[in-house]
């Protein structure tokens, strides 16, 4: 009636149970280690997320930063180039009428001076005095 050699029917199946329960829980233990690593990873994903996030905002201030300027440079440009055109124009009107005057210089002849081209800036000349310190008359 006793089994020799052999292993009994309960303590088998006892076995048995405790390696399905062993095997079950390492694999609840798994499954339990793989969502925490998981979240891990997900929170390190928000973290960088949350870094790129900021970068960008902080690089398109700076961008908008740089267009202003951009555009504050334009306006200067275009505003040195009317005034640029207002200098030519100034320029050309001022060589048209030296070229008219200095017609009109060889026209008078021989008696008229020629007209000199820089203009010398100082005092008036002083009138002539007499001996005395008084003016002449």
């Amino acid at each position: 009636m006793f089994a020799t050699g052999g292993i009994s029917k309960s303590t088998g199946l006892w076995t048995l149970t405790v390696i399905l329960i062993a095997l079950a829980l390492s694999g609840w233990g798994a499954v339990v280690y793989q969502a925490k690593s998981m979240a891990r990873a997900q929170d390190e994903l928000r973290e960088r997320l949350a870094e790129v996030t900021s970068s960008r905002n902080a690089m398109m201030a700076e961008r908008g930063q740089t267009q202003a300027r951009l555009n504050l440079a334009y306006e200067e440009l275009r505003a040195a180039r009317g005034t640029l055109a207002q200098v030519t124009a100034d320029r050309d009107e001022v060589k048209a009428q030296l070229a008219a005057t200095r017609k009109e210089v060889a026209g008078r002849g021989a008696e008229a001076q020629p007209v000199k081209e820089t203009a010398s800036v100082g005092p008036p000349p002083k009138p002539a005095t007499t001996p005395t310190g008084k003016p002449k008359r």
